[in-house]
């Protein structure tokens, strides 16, 4: 009986744990699942707010109606498409069985002589787009966006990339300037 008994408690024990462990990995895996949920959401804000500003730059202003001095008054154009529309509203362009949204804001960039003025004096840009997934689930992503125009159709340049990653698959890649910031990862998994 003595050993049943012990034999019974140790199983027990490795049970407990066992239970233990495949909760932790459980809960791992859906904090990574809503962490790349909320990096799409911020990834879809980044390329609608790079439409935006491809149809709304002005030769001769570039983007200063989108900008304020010293990024005091920080602008998020409900222009964007799905630009702050919460989940489930008309609007929101993502599915409504996953919640899912975006905040695009438009900055100057700081190495702008008109950064304190509130004038875009050399056609560059930051898109910050903070998706939302599930939970309390977050990312920011931040992209430089330069105006800079080629090919004389008055447009800005239609790729981009970001550090590590090559151009948007545009087929050109002339206007693209050497991407050379740090980049910055904050992870705060959600509850």
């Amino acid at each position: 009986m003595l050993v049943a008994m012990t034999t019974l408690s140790g199983l027990l024990a490795v049970a407990t744990v066992t239970l233990v462990k495949v909760k932790r990995g459980i809960s791992a895996s859906s904090q990574s699942r809503f962490q790349s949920v909320a990096l799409f959401a911020a990834e879809s804000g980044v390329s609608a707010g790079m439409d935006f500003l491809r149809t709304n730059s002005d030769p001769t202003t570039k983007y200063s109606t989108f900008i304020s001095s010293n990024n005091s008054s920080v602008q998020k154009p409900t222009g964007i498409a799905g630009n702050m529309v919460p989940h489930g509203d008309t609007g929101n362009l993502f599915t409504s069985t996953v919640p899912m949204d975006y905040e695009v804001s438009i900055l100057n960039n700081l190495d702008d002589p008109g950064y304190a003025t509130g004038t875009d004096e050399d056609g560059i840009v930051v898109l910050r787009s903070i998706g939302r997934g599930p939970g309390t689930s977050m990312i920011i992503v931040e992209v430089e966006v330069s105006e800079a125009i080629t090919d004389n159709t008055s447009r800005p340049c239609p790729g981009y990339a970001q550090q590590g990653i090559s151009e948007d698959g545009a087929g050109r890649n002339d206007c693209l300037g050497t991407i050379n910031f740090k980049t910055v990862t904050t992870f705060t998994p959600g509850s």
